[in-house]
């Protein structure tokens, strides 16, 4: 195997020399050395100025945005063709769009729990009122038949204990009423604005499916009133005309009086071919009692005469006339 020594470096090979040669080149050095290191501290800056307008570790240059690849797309139906940058943020937009509809709509789920379990509670609370207050009724009428005079004279300290207690319940009583009151209330307001929001949701949607009919405010108000009429027409009361809030009820309601509008436009038709007067009948036309044209003979007549027989004319336009 061959014998690899270490051989000296650039440097070192220097270093020997100079400490053979003495003095001389050590100060060739040391002259050398700060013009080196001025020249340094002046690239440093241009290269860190370089490096701030393209920083890139690998020393290439960034690509501008007009050297982007750029790709067709169809934006609203219109074909385009954006950069991929543009297309990132584009698809960064829609997913924080994605994101931030999907958190409402979690929120929403959320608060409509708790509107819902709100009101399982109220109507939960009324039930009970309504039991508890049967029973306190019942008491505060057993307390009205008791003899408080003579229950005094015989008992004083129990006609304390026993007054005390019905005024309780009477308290009890009332307090319970007046909180069931309110909370009924409550319950139709609840109930109300849920309605009103329904309608409102159901308005949206025959605004959208059936803009012909309720596209607008005018719209609206129209074809509501034709409906009621119609409704009216076929034996709905107010009542349940007042109930119908559905779109697809009122759609179903809007087919059939849209049949109903074209069957009376038939039947008016109708009416009218009857009424117009029968259309005269046409000499040409008209025939004998056989069911031979009346002008037969003359025409015959004159076509044997081959138009000369002045007569058979004057007989066959006669018959054409009537």
């Amino acid at each position: 195997m061959a014998n690899f020594e270490q051989m000296d470096t650039p440097v070192d090979l220097e270093d020997r020399i100079g400490g053979l040669l003495g003095d001389d080149l050590s100060i060739e050095r040391s002259q050398e050395a700060p013009a080196e290191a001025e020249a340094q501290e002046k690239a440093e800056p241009e290269a860190k100025a370089d490096e701030a307008e393209h920083p890139n570790n690998d020393g290439k240059t960034e690509p501008t945005p007009t050297d982007e690849p750029k790709y067709k797309v169809k934006v609203n139906g219109q074909e385009m063709e954006l950069p991929v940058s543009e297309l990132i943020k584009g698809f960064q937009l829609q997913a924080d769009y994605t994101r931030k509809t999907q958190q409402v709509a979690e929120e929403r789920k959320a608060v409509e729990g708790e509107k819902e379990k709100l009101t399982r509670e109220r109507e939960e609370f009324v039930q009970q009122a309504n039991t508890d207050m049967a029973v306190l009724r019942k008491q505060i009428e057993a307390d009205a038949k008791v003899d408080w005079n003579a229950l005094l004279e015989s008992d004083p300290i129990g006609y304390m204990r026993e007054k005390q207690a019905a005024e309780a319940r009477r308290d009890q009583y009332f307090q319970l009423r007046q909180t069931q009151e309110q909370v009924v209330k409550a319950l139709e307001q609840e109930r109300q604005e849920g309605q009103a929001a329904y309608v409102a949701e159901q308005a949206g949607i025959l605004a959208k499916e059936l803009p012909d009919y309720f596209g607008d405010q005018a719209k609206s108000e129209a074809t509501t009133k034709q409906l009621r009429e119609f409704m009216q027409g076929i034996g709905y009361s107010e009542a349940e005309i007042a109930n119908v809030s559905s779109a697809k009820d009122v759609k179903l309601l809007i087919k059939a009086m849209r049949y109903d509008q074209l069957e009376r436009a038939k039947v008016e038709e109708q009416k009218k071919v009857q009424q117009q007067p029968a259309r005269s009948e046409s000499p040409r036309a008209r025939v004998d009692d056989s069911g031979s044209p009346l002008n037969k003979a003359a025409m015959d007549r004159l076509k044997r005469s081959g138009g000369r027989d002045q007569d058979a004319a004057v007989s066959a336009i006669a018959s054409l006339l009537g």
